[in-house]
């Protein structure tokens, strides 16, 4: 956007050159680099500059609760509205624009037939643990100055389990579950669980764990866009009956009637051996402000992954309709908050619905891994390096470790084996992961029929991208080198891919050449569960490929017995189907 000099009249004249300067600065923004990172430490306060401050900032509640809650947001007296000021919500309220980026933020409203001397904005305040503070600033993004401060919104239930989710702790059968959630420093965590609603007859004790600023790799996930995360509890239930529904609760033994200390029950079922499977599966989801304001982002004008929201709203759809599915399996780049802790607490909560029924099984990404120094080079992560990623989705061995250096896993739903690799972690022939690879895939067909494969990047895509090793054409060229001869001769079904931002499906293949059903792999991308769709298909299919889409946001809807898997994508707007595969043993 641009800017111009808000302080003509009142600013000294050092800090009137530095904003004019803004104009050019703001305007070239890269393509690929976070608008929060563009945000600047604030250079001053008008109270330092006038001796006072003549706007004020106001909040129409002075707490929120639970998951949070919305509060308007009032300026008034403010002299000098200029294009590019806005409104950042700062948590902790101790951290200021001076130390850390905005959790979220609004533009004022500026134009020729607009009076922007007052006004007001509603705005979303999370649980972040944390009391939070509104600030009223000039200057865009370079050279912000702070013009007035609200007083502070405090969170009156700190403690409140937030994105309560649910994930698969063994690789086998077992009639085990896994529950995690976060708060500032629960004492006695613990699960509440019976076969009857409101009725808690057993009971997991949480072990908790954290992460602190200094285990990440880089800004601006070690300063700019760090926040404590909190404890993270997890606590596994074990001895279920396989079938039968669960309804639970977590919270705090230590305050057991508290009800700002424990959530809404919800309710799960146990997993088990079974004869049929469904799954939702997908890669690339992101989330977006509750409130649709600002935050670092990408696409949708800094708005973050709009389409998420309408996805996960999609699958609440399809549950309420049909049932809940046993998993929903998510292969990479989870909640693209890249650095800015912030927005992993707002993608727990926008999956809640969902992830607190359903087991949310997740694999890494270029967005949760990417590391300068790393297997793939790249800045992708925000300077989180898998950390964040690790602690806060606790797989199945060996990425149970909660370190990130051996992120994949694999787990069994009734009739189907997923194995889930790691595209970010060295997969060549002779590494720690092929080995592990090479076990993984060793599958009693008798006992389970299918073997579904899973990854963030693509081995076979429609992409124009083809320079260098990194690109969409040279990393799946790379993959097919070390790994499409072990799928191959593992007799792999299925193998599902995200970071291209389409829906693709190419035939059941091998060497690039379509081969005879149930000979070889077929290979979907399932890119599309919220981030900007990508628009660089060639302008043929590749032979190898069937259906290529980079129309529509969405997920696929997988469906297994012993001898039929089907596999339908859906979009998330409506009740279509885009494309079905069905494959038969």
């Amino acid at each position: 956007f641009g800017v111009e000099s808000p302080l003509v009249c009142t600013m000294t004249l050092a800090v009137a050159v530095l904003c004019a300067a803004l104009v050019a600065l703001c305007n070239a923004r890269a393509p690929h680099v976070h608008y929060l990172s563009k945000i600047k430490p604030a250079v001053g306060t008008r109270q330092q500059l006038s001796g006072q401050y003549f706007a004020t900032l106001t909040t129409s509640t002075s707490k929120v609760a639970f998951e949070g809650g919305y509060v308007n947001v009032s300026w008034a007296n403010y002299q000098f509205p200029t294009e590019g000021d806005w409104i950042g919500l700062f948590c902790p309220a101790s951290e200021t624009p001076f130390t850390r980026a905005p959790v979220t933020y609004r533009n004022l409203p500026i134009g020729k037939d607009i009076n922007s001397t007052y006004g007001t904005m509603l705005f979303y305040v999370p649980n972040l643990r944390s009391d939070c503070q509104f600030y009223l600033l000039t200057g865009g993004a370079q050279f912000p100055l702070v013009e007035a401060v609200s007083a502070v919104v405090s969170i009156s239930t700190p403690n409140y389990p937030n994105g309560v989710r649910l994930s698969l702790p063994t690789s086998d059968t077992s009639a085990t579950i896994r529950v995690t959630w976060s708060t500032r420093n629960a004492s006695q965590p613990v699960v509440r669980y019976g076969l009857t609603s409101g009725q808690y007859t057993d009971s997991a004790v949480a072990i908790s764990s954290t992460y602190a600023s200094t285990d990440m790799c880089d800004e601006p996930a070690t300063g700019r866009g760090w926040i404590d995360p909190g404890m993270m509890h997890t606590a596994v239930l074990m001895n279920l009956q396989p079938g039968q529904t669960y309804y639970y609760t977590v919270g705090d033994s230590a305050v057991p009637t508290d009800a700002g200390s424990w959530a809404p029950e919800s309710k799960f079922v146990a997993p088990g051996p079974a004869s049929t499977m469904t799954a939702y599966v997908f890669g690339d989801m992101g989330q977006a402000p509750a409130d649709s304001s600002h935050q670092h982002s990408w696409d949708y004008g800094n708005r973050g992954e709009i389409n998420a929201i309408n996805t996960t709203q999609r699958m609440l759809q399809e549950i309420n309709s049909t049932g809940a599915p046993d998993a929903v399996v998510h292969f990479g780049d989870i909640s693209y908050a890249v650095g800015y802790q912030p927005e992993w607490d707002q993608f727990f909560e926008l999956i809640r619905p969902v992830a607190s029924r359903v087991p949310w099984m997740a694999s890494i990404g270029n967005h949760e891994m990417g590391n300068p120094a790393g297997f793939v080079p790249s800045e992708d992560s925000g300077g989180e390096c898998g950390v964040t990623f690790m602690h806060r989705f606790i797989m199945p061995a060996p990425a149970n470790t909660q370190r990130p250096d051996t992120p994949w896993f694999s787990f069994t739903l009734g009739p189907v084996k997923f194995v889930m690799m790691s595209t970010e972690t060295d997969f060549s022939v002779g590494s720690v992961q092929y080995a592990w690879l090479q076990e993984a895939l060793k599958v009693d067909r008798s006992v389970t029929p299918w073997l579904v494969f899973t990854g963030h990047r693509p081995m076979y895509i429609d992409s124009s991208w083809e320079d260098g090793p990194y690109s969409d054409q040279g990393f799946a060229a790379y993959m097919r080198t070390h790994l499409e001869g072990l799928l191959y001769s593992a007799k792999v079904d299925l193998a599902l891919w995200g970071h291209h931002h389409t829906y693709q499906r190419t035939c059941p293949v091998y060497q690039e050449q379509c081969l005879q059903a149930g000979t070889a792999p077929t290979h979907v991308v399932v890119g599309t569960a919220g981030y900007q769709l990508t628009h660089n298909l060639e302008t043929a299919l590749p032979p190898y490929m069937v259906r290529a889409i980079d129309a529509y946001w969405g997920f696929s809807r997988m469906h297994a017995t012993p001898t039929t898997l089907t596999l339908d994508y859906l979009i998330n707007n409506s009740t279509t189907i885009i494309d079905t595969i069905t494959l038969n043993k």
